[in-house]
This record gives C-alpha cells, sequence and structure tokens, in this order.
C-alpha cells in the first residue's frame, strides 16, 4: 500500500535531516548504521525518504549521531543555525535589513502566509 501524501513528505524531511547531521558528523552510512545498529540498507532508505523511521529507531539513530531526539525532527536548523548560519539565511538578513518598516511588514505577511501553504 502506497504511502500517504503526508507520510511521504515527512519521511522525506526526516531522511534529510539524518543524512545532514551525519555529514555534519563527518560519518558514512556504514559508520551509521554499525553505531546504531541498523542495517546500512536501512540507513539508506531512510535516507531517501523510502522508509520511515519507528520512534525506537530514531532513538537510536539519535543516540548514534550523538545528538537529542528532537534535533531529528528539526528541519528548519539549516536556515537557523547560530553557529553556522547558512548562506541563504545570512542574504535574507542582510535584506531584510535594507528594507523600510512597511517593506518588514509586507515580509512578514508574505512569509506567513508561506509557512502556512508549507506542507507537513
Amino acid at each position: 500500500m502506497p504511502k500517504k501524501l503526508g507520510e511521504k513528505n515527512l519521511a522525506r524531511r526526516i531522511g534529510n535531516r539524518i543524512k545532514s547531521l551525519r555529514l555534519k558528523k563527518r560519518l558514512s552510512q556504514f559508520d551509521l548504521a554499525e553505531k546504531a545498529g541498523i542495517g546500512i540498507s536501512y540507513i539508506s532508505k531512510i535516507e531517501q525518504g523510502s522508509r520511515l523511521p519507528s520512534l525506537k529507531t530514531s532513538v537510536r539513530l539519535a543516540k548514534a549521531l550523538n545528538v537529542e531526539l528532537f534535533e531529528i525532527f528539526n528541519f528548519r536548523s539549516r536556515l537557523l543555525d547560530k553557529e553556522n548560519p547558512s548562506k541563504e539565511y545570512l542574504e535574507l538578513a542582510s535584506l531584510i535589513d535594507h528594507l523600510s518598516n512597511d517593506e518588514v511588514t509586507l515580509f512578514l505577511g508574505l512569509a506567513r502566509k508561506l509557512n502556512r501553504n508549507l506542507p507537513g
């Protein structure tokens, strides 16, 4: 039975987040699989978004990555990482600095509308 659209999107987002955390820790899929006690093919399927890890597996992955469990579900940290902000975040901050108050209000309204339309 095919996954529902929301479940597929969630699986993809979690997979991308786990991959990002793994790469940040400079671990291979093999290293992560070994540390978490999970098969490498399962790690690959999670990162591809074709498998949604159970809570138990998510806990094992978080421990193997040496992160808190919530970090696996923290999809926006790429932009908002205070220690190492993304170039997109820095560009956005720079653009906002040059806007008038009315333009900031307009931009904030647009951002709120976009956020409501995000899946998941």
